[in-house]
């Protein structure tokens, strides 16, 4: 019954809080793992009519079109997009994300899908998240490194079970992730 070692992580309403405050950015999760590794995945945002998948080899799509990600040539020329702030800075990163937040050009913080969204579609150029689970970062994964990004952990780890996230454009990825390691 099934390949044991495939795995389904799903979030069936990613955003609860911003749905039940009528907010526009919340939509299912789904992201399929197979040997520890996430092959394929799926997030969708209903009121913004909008269907991001990906899987590994095939590219990235948004309402079946192929997507790619906008790349700024420097951090100073970037905008940032924060997934939850406050979950941000309670961690050991707080201080090295408050610099990079200082040291860009612009700073969205919308959480939820959305702040994955904006940098699928070229609004952001960077994601940072902390204190989520893994059913809300499995396929953003897929979804980033899919569309020409770069997707690890705060410690430059490519895992989907740490608690955060940091993914984007290869060049400013590597910038944060060296301004988050040396901050701590």
């Amino acid at each position: 019954a099934g390949d044991p070692r495939a795995v389904w992580i799903v979030d069936p309403l990613d955003g609860t809080r911003g749905f039940a405050r009528g907010g526009e950015h919340f939509g299912p999760l789904v992201a399929l793992e197979l040997d520890g590794r996430v092959v394929a995945g799926a997030m969708g945002l209903p009121l913004r009519n909008l269907l991001y998948s990906a899987a590994r080899g095939l590219g990235c799509t948004r309402n079946a079109a192929p997507i790619r990600l906008r790349t700024a040539t420097t951090w100073s020329d970037a905008t940032l997009s924060v997934g939850e702030w406050s979950r941000l800075l309670r961690t050991r990163y707080a201080t090295a994300a408050i610099d990079l937040a200082r040291t860009c050009a612009s700073v969205r913080a919308y959480g939820d899908p959305a702040s994955v969204a904006m940098v699928l579609d070229g609004v952001a150029d960077l994601w940072i998240e902390a204190g989520v689970q893994p059913w809300d970062l499995a396929p953003a994964q897929v979804l980033i490194t899919e569309a020409g990004g770069v997707y690890t952990d705060l410690c430059g780890l490519e895992s989907v079970r740490s608690s955060d996230a940091l993914a984007g454009a290869p060049e400013l990825h590597a910038y944060a992730l060296q301004r988050l390691t040396l901050g701590q």
